[in-house]
């Protein structure tokens, strides 16, 4: 379980390590708030987790936000 939990956390990091070095900084950033909505989706389609109503607006809100910010980083068309 340790050894799991290790290799894990050491995947994860580097691979946010290695997009935070490819990515602009302003996206990456605020692409990390994906993490603890991806989770609450995870736990509620495998283990049958509840999600409250503040949990849901929250993640919703996290969503838009990251919406946002993708929109603002794409290039703009310059005719």
């Amino acid at each position: 379980m340790i050894a799991l939990a290790l290799i894990a956390q050491a995947a994860g990091q580097s691979l946010i390590a290695y997009a935070m070095a490819h990515l602009p900084g302003t996206f990456s950033s605020v692409g990390l708030l994906w993490q603890p909505v991806a989770a609450a989706l995870f736990a509620w389609l495998l283990i049958g987790e509840a999600m409250g109503v503040l949990q849901f607006a929250g993640g919703m809100l996290v969503l838009a936000g990251i919406a946002i910010a993708r929109r603002s980083t794409l290039p703009k068309n310059n005719p």
